[in-house]
This record gives structure tokens, sequence and C-alpha cells, in this order.
């Protein structure tokens, strides 16, 4: 039987080539920024000196943009205590939870708990009040069965010119297990997902305002080798008129299959990443699975057969 500390090893073996990725992303991300503002900035004045050409009234244009900058601070001050308040719906999910552990356990489905899990951004302003081991630009949170994850974004002035946000705030949880034969198995990660995000733009003649929020699972195995990510698309809304709160409130079954040895320890790495980005004064773009004590991640668990 494997002990602890080499089962620990292999876990930080295997983090580290995780970190290592997520750094280089950020890395890339970074260096790229002079150029996309120069960019941006050349644009800007290409379109600002076209205009002023056609006769239109650019000041108008820009107080516009302040205004709705203005309408969207006291929109969130309403908007938000709502949302963040809200009553936490945990008893109801621990029932719920029961359940569905027995019915699992009815079809013979191995049920196995996260080891372990790790939060990475690119901004430490996006790891703030998580408590955990922290390195830089990473956490291991105290308590892996509830994460805490976020992203927000405001726009400014017309919205025309290209903007990029870097490498998403990104939670993954690990579990690992070794299979008791040789054969074609199916791994299906179970997560709660308790949230909301909030889209909100209002374009118009002369601008280019949207709002775009999304989060995505990827699901990838390891035995010897990395099997490669499976993605799963949780939220994906990109719009250019928008005025939008919705809750996100659900259990998410994510799946994948491979052959795997019998004897052999395997990992699996779910990635969930949460991106938001606005355009144009007074749009708005956040997804919060955070703020509160209803909003929250919680890998439940991971199901393993034989398929």
């Amino acid at each position: 039987m494997e002990m602890v500390n080499e089962v620990d090893r292999q876990f930080r073996a295997l983090h580290e080539q995780s970190v290592q990725a997520y750094e280089a992303r950020v890395k890339r991300w970074k260096d790229g920024l002079d150029e996309r503002r120069k960019r941006s900035q050349t644009d800007e004045k290409e379109i600002r000196d076209s205009l002023k050409k056609s006769g239109t009234d650019l000041a108008l244009l820009d107080q516009r943009a302040k205004r709705a900058a203005d309408d969207l601070q006291a929109y969130l001050k309403s908007a938000r205590p709502a949302l963040v308040n809200r009553e936490s719906g945990r008893v109801s999910d621990y029932k719920q939870r029961a359940l569905e552990t027995s019915l699992l356990g009815e079809v013979c489905r191995t049920q196995i708990p996260p080891y372990t899990a790790s939060l990475m951004a690119s901004e430490r302003s996006y790891l703030e009040g998580n408590k955990g081991e922290i390195h830089n630009p990473w956490i291991f949170p105290v308590n892996p069965g509830q994460i805490n994850l976020f992203n927000r974004d405001t726009g400014d002035g017309w919205g025309c010119w290209a903007t990029a946000s870097g490498p998403p705030p990104t939670a993954t949880v690990w579990f690992t297990f070794v299979p008791d034969r040789s054969a074609r198995w199916e791994l299906s990660p179970i997560f709660v997902f308790h949230g909301f995000y909030i889209m909100r733009a209002d374009d118009g003649i002369f601008t280019c305002k949207n709002a775009d929020v999304e989060m995505e699972a990827k699901v990838d195995i390891f035995q010897y080798f990395w099997k490669g990510a499976k993605t799963f698309k949780l939220i994906d809304e990109d719009k250019d008129d928008v005025d939008l709160v919705e809750f996100y409130d659900r259990t998410e079954w994510l799946w994948d299959t491979t052959y795997l040895r019998a004897g052999d320890r395997v990992w699996v790495k779910v990635d969930v990443s949460v991106d938001a980005l606005a355009s144009g004064g007074g749009s708005y773009a956040e997804i919060n699975f955070s703020d509160g004590a209803a909003n929250y991640i919680e890998p439940l668990l991971m199901t393993a057969q034989v398929v």
C-alpha cells in the first residue's frame, strides 16, 4: 500500500506542472500588454478622428459615457446586496446529497472524495479573502470542499477598441484512486454551484458596448500521461445590449472515459474557470461564486465505474 507521503509527492509534482502552465499563460498575456495598449490607442485615435471629420459631437459622446458609468454605480449599489446576502441553501443541499449518494450506491458506483484543491489567478486581488497556504499566483484553500471564485470587469469609453483580460481565475480540484481492474472506466466529478452573474451594457449609435461572462470546466485524467482535457461550457453569455441578473444554482455532472490499468494510481484534475469582460462606459460583467454565505462552489465527489 502506498504511503501518504508518496501520494502527496505525486500530487505535488503534478500540481507544479499545472502552476507552471498557468504562469506561462500569465507571462504571455503580460508580455503583450504594451502592444495591446498601443493598438487600442491607435484604434481610438482613428475612430475619434473619423467621427470628428463627419461632424459628430465627440464631447456629447464622452458625456454620455461618463453618465452611463455614474448610473452603473447606482445600479450595482441597488442590485448586488440581494445577490450577496441571499439565504444559504445548505440544508436542502445536504438532503439532496443524501438521496443522490444513496442512489449512486445502489448502482454500484465507487465514490471518491476530493483529494485537495488550489486556486490560481493572474492578479492577487482575485484570491483575497481565501485562507490557506498562499503562494504566487496560487493558494491551497483551508477548506477545499468550499471554493470561492469570482471575476468582474467594468468598461469605459465607447468600447470600440480592443480589450482583453488575462487568464481567468481558476479553481483546480484533484481526485485520485487506484483501479482494481484493467478496463475502460467512466469517471464523473460532481460539483454543486451556487452563485450569480450580472451583465449590463447599453449599446447605441457610435458605441460598441458589450458584456461577456463565461464559466467552463475542464476534466483531465493522468495515469502515466495526461489523456487530454475534455471541456464543458457551463456559462457562455456575450451580449451588446443587456441588463441581466441571473442566479446559477446547479449540480453539474462532468465526465470522461478512458482505459486504465489496474494497480497504478490515477489522478483526475478538474479546472473550473470564470471570466468576465465589459466594454464601454457603463458596461459591467460579473460572475460570482464567492461573496456572501450562499455563493460558493462545492466539489462533492467523483464516481468511477467500469463501462
